[in-house]
């Protein structure tokens, strides 16, 4: 599985940059819809931001650390993002220095604001640690000189259904507690990262979205799809095989600027060994 979702770099400035990426009707993270359509799954385009926002730190110290994201204070979903929409993407670093970095970033698509994340931060992590840094070295060159390409069909949708392995308690429209095993053969490992794997953020978003949608009692149809992510704070990994111990909770029930849904609030907590390793609030729309 492909885990590189900046297509292109198309430009480089002092604490800017821009890129673009086209989401293909093949990628495998996305959801099959029931009219024929695929949606790409919404923690996607806030990861391409954030891999955007990683070149440019990358690039600015001679790629020898690698960032690791620990905290966004917040994400706005503001639209869908369709299989085969390309995206342009925005990052600006507002502040670099040996230890740590913050930045903030948009996607647009068509010319329309999609998503945004303000205000992230994270530290640094040796590159060598993660990945071969001559092999990081070129996929940078080629981003910058015409781009990544992929060639052909990269096979079947990714089973976001299968994130729960087992409900632990279910409390509709107030508690659910889930778990899920990450197998070590999963084939984002490959490039998150070579030498040291470890789970996305996008699976641990999508898999809170999962017990959101158990917990809220929504139609599987379709993802339940986030409108704002806010306060997110990551202390740790998930490494290959380890356990998730996702708890979602049921905060308030609200208006929606859509007549015929609902704002769904929670708190979410991923945990491993019964220890927190994630927090955030998810504000959901759901039907009336």
């Amino acid at each position: 599985m492909r885990f590189f979702f900046v297509d292109t770099i198309t430009s480089l400035s002092p604490g800017a940059i821009t890129g673009r990426q086209t989401f293909g009707h093949h990628d495998l993270l996305r959801y099959p819809l029931s009219d024929g359509t695929s949606l790409i799954a919404p923690s996607i385009v806030c990861e391409a931001i954030g891999q955007l926002a990683s070149w440019y730190c990358l690039s600015h110290n001679e790629f020898s650390m690698r960032p690791v994201f620990l905290f966004a204070e917040r994400i706005d979903i503001l639209s869908e993002v369709r299989a085969g929409q390309t995206i342009d993407l925005f990052a600006e670093i507002t502040s670099l220095n040996r230890d740590a970095f913050r930045f903030s970033g948009s996607a647009h698509a068509n010319g329309t604001l999609v998503q945004t994340i303000s205000n992230a931060a994270g530290s640094f992590v040796p590159l060598e640690d993660l990945e071969d840094p001559t092999v990081t070295r070129t996929q940078f060159a080629e981003l910058r000189e015409g781009g990544i390409g992929r060639n052909g069909p990269q096979g079947d949708p990714y089973p976001f259904a299968s994130l729960i392995d087992s409900v632990e308690v279910l409390e509709p429209r107030r508690l659910a507690k889930v778990t899920k095993t990450f197998s070590p053969t999963e084939g984002f490992y490959a490039d998150h990262f070579p030498r040291f794997p470890v789970t996305p953020a996008v699976m641990l978003n999508e898999m809170i979205g999962q017990a959101a949608g158990k917990m809220l009692g929504a139609d599987h149809a379709g993802p339940v799809i986030p409108r704002a992510i806010q306060g997110v704070k990551i202390r740790s990994f998930v490494r290959p095989g380890e356990t998730c111990e996702t708890s979602v909770r049921l905060d308030c029930i609200g208006p929606s600027a859509n007549p015929d849904k609902e704002t769904a609030t929670i708190t979410a907590t991923v945990a491993k060994n019964s220890k927190a390793m994630m927090r955030a609030t998810f504000q959901f729309e759901i039907p009336r």
